[in-house]
C-alpha cells in the first residue's frame, strides 16, 4: 500500500572467504598432507560467502571446502562421490601436522 514503510535493522548473511597470507600457510600444509597420501589437493576459489568466512576475517587460519569431492553444489544435481575416507585421513594428516606447526 501507499505510504507503507518497512526497513531492517539487522544485517544478515556471511562474510566472504578471503585468502590470505595465514589460510595461505594452512592450505600449504593441506597440500603437504596430501603429498603424503599420494593426493593432488587443488585450490579452487568460488567466489561467494561462505560460514569459514566468520573463521577467516577473524583472523583464524581457515580452509574452506576440507568435506567430501562433489559437485553441483546446492542444486538438485548435486553429487557427492565416495570420497569420506580419503578426505578423514587428509583431515587425520593436516591436523598432526599442524599440530607440530602452530603453538
Amino acid at each position: 500500500r501507499d505510504g507503507i514503510k518497512i526497513s531492517t535493522v539487522h544485517k544478515a548473511g556471511f562474510l566472504p572467504f578471503l585468502p590470505n597470507e595465514e589460510n595461505q600457510k594452512l592450505y600449504k600444509l593441506v597440500c603437504q598432507a596430501g603429498a603424503a597420501m599420494n593426493l593432488e589437493v587443488p585450490c579452487i576459489n568460488v567466489r561467494g560467502a561462505a560460514d569459514a568466512g566468520i573463521t577467516s576475517c577473524a583472523g583464524v587460519p581457515t580452509i574452506c571446502g576440507m568435506g567430501v569431492v562433489g559437485g553441483n553444489l546446492h542444486i538438485p544435481s548435486e553429487l557427492v562421490k565416495a570420497s569420506l575416507v580419503e578426505r578423514t585421513k587428509l583431515l587425520a594428516i593436516a591436523t598432526i601436522m599442524a599440530n607440530e606447526t602452530y603453538d
